[in-house]
C-alpha cells in the first residue's frame, strides 16, 4: 500500500517548534470561552478531553502551540466583523433601492411594458422627444423604450419575407409563361380546355383589393393613436379577405375541377399551384389580421407602439400587388 504525500497546499502546517502569539479567533482568543464550551460538553456527555485537543495539549506541554482554528472570534472583533457586514448591507440596499425609484420614474427603461416589440437603440437628445426615452447615463444620450418602422427589427425581417415570397411567385410566373411558350399547342390553354371566366375572378379582385383600403386607414389610424379606427379597419380588412377566399374555394375550385384538375396536364398543375399558393398566403394574413386584432383590443398598440399593424399592413398589401400578376398571367393572358 502506497503512502502518497498531499499537494503543498493541502497539507497541515508543521509544528513550528517556538512560542507563538495568541491568534484572533477561536478558543484561546477570548478567556474562558472554549474551557467553558468543553465544561458544559463535559458535563452534559461526560467525554474525557480529547488526546488530540489543542487546549489540552497546550496547558499539558506549559507553552504555546498553532492557533485553535474552530473557535469563535473575541467579542471586539465580533462587534467590529458585525459592524463591517451591516455596512456592506445597507449599502447594498440603498443601491437596489434607488434602482427601484429609477424603475418608478421611467417605467421599465429599455423594456416595452406590455406592448408591441421593436428594436431599442440609443438616440442623441435632440432626437429622443417623439418617442418615449429614458437616459442613459452619458450626457446628451436617451435609450428609446419602443420603436416601430425602420427602426424596428421587426420591420426589416418583414421586408425579408416579402422578398422571399416575392422571388417564388416570380417563379411560378415565369414557370407558366415557359410552359405557355414552349409547348408547341396550337392554343392556350391545351388539350381543349375552355380558357378561363372572367367574370368571377374580376369579382374577386375587387373585393381583395378593396380590403387594402380600410388595412390601410388602420394603419394610418394607430399612428395618431385612433384605437377605434384601428380596430374597424382591421376587422373590414379581415371580412373582406375571408370572403375572396370563400368565394375562391367554394365557388370557382368547384367550377374548375368540374373540367380539369392538377394532374390533367402541365396547364392545370401551374392553375392549381399558383392560384392555391396565393390562397395560401391570404389564409396566412388572416391569421396575422386575427393575431392582430387581438393584441389591439387588449391595448398593445398606440401612437408609438405599433410596429405590428405596420408589419400586417405591409404583407397584406403585398398579397393584393401579388393578386395583380395573378389575375393577368392566368386568367387574362389566355384570353389575349
Amino acid at each position: 500500500m502506497g503512502h502518497d504525500l498531499a499537494a503543498p497546499r493541502v497539507q497541515l502546517r508543521h509544528h513550528p517548534h517556538r512560542p507563538e502569539p495568541r491568534a484572533g479567533v477561536g478558543p484561546a482568543g477570548t478567556e474562558g470561552w472554549g474551557a467553558a464550551g468543553r465544561q458544559g460538553r463535559q458535563g452534559a456527555g461526560g467525554w474525557p478531553p480529547h488526546p488530540l485537543d489543542v487546549d489540552a495539549r497546550r496547558h499539558a506541554a506549559g507553552r504555546h502551540l498553532d492557533a485553535p482554528r474552530d473557535g469563535v472570534a473575541p467579542r471586539g472583533d465580533r462587534r467590529a466583523a458585525v459592524g463591517l457586514l451591516g455596512g456592506r448591507l445597507r449599502g447594498v440596499a440603498a443601491r437596489r433601492g434607488r434602482g427601484a425609484a429609477l424603475r418608478r420614474r421611467h417605467g421599465r427603461l429599455a423594456l416595452a411594458e406590455g406592448g408591441d416589440a421593436g428594436r431599442m437603440r440609443t438616440a442623441t437628445a435632440q432626437h429622443a422627444t417623439d418617442v418615449p426615452s429614458v437616459p442613459t447615463g452619458v450626457p446628451g444620450e436617451r435609450l428609446p423604450v419602443v420603436a416601430s418602422g425602420p427602426d424596428a427589427f421587426g420591420w426589416w425581417g418583414m421586408w425579408g419575407l416579402i422578398a422571399t415570397e416575392a422571388m417564388l411567385f416570380g417563379s411560378l410566373l415565369a414557370s407558366y409563361f415557359y410552359l405557355r411558350f414552349r409547348s408547341g399547342a396550337a392554343g392556350w390553354p391545351p388539350d381543349g380546355i375552355r380558357r378561363p371566366e372572367l367574370v368571377l375572378p374580376l369579382v374577386m379582385s375587387a373585393i381583395l383589393w378593396s380590403s387594402s383600403l380600410p388595412v390601410h386607414i388602420a394603419d394610418r389610424a394607430i399612428r395618431r393613436g385612433n384605437q377605434r379606427l384601428l380596430r374597424a379597419g382591421l376587422l373590414a380588412g379581415f371580412l373582406l379577405g375571408a370572403t375572396f377566399l370563400g368565394l375562391q374555394v367554394l365557388v370557382e375550385y368547384p367550377k374548375v375541377l368540374a373540367e380539369f384538375h392538377p394532374s390533367t396536364n402541365a396547364y392545370g398543375s401551374l392553375f392549381f399551384t399558383i392560384t392555391g399558393f396565393h390562397g395560401f398566403h391570404v389564409v396566412v394574413g388572416l391569421l396575422i389580421s386575427l393575431w392582430t386584432q387581438m393584441r389591439a383590443r387588449q391595448g398593445a398598440f398606440d401612437e408609438h407602439r405599433h410596429v405590428t399593424v405596420q408589419n400586417f399592413a405591409m404583407y397584406w398589401h403585398f398579397v393584393d400587388v401579388v393578386w395583380v400578376l395573378v389575375l393577368l398571367t392566368v386568367y387574362i393572358s389566355p384570353h389575349l
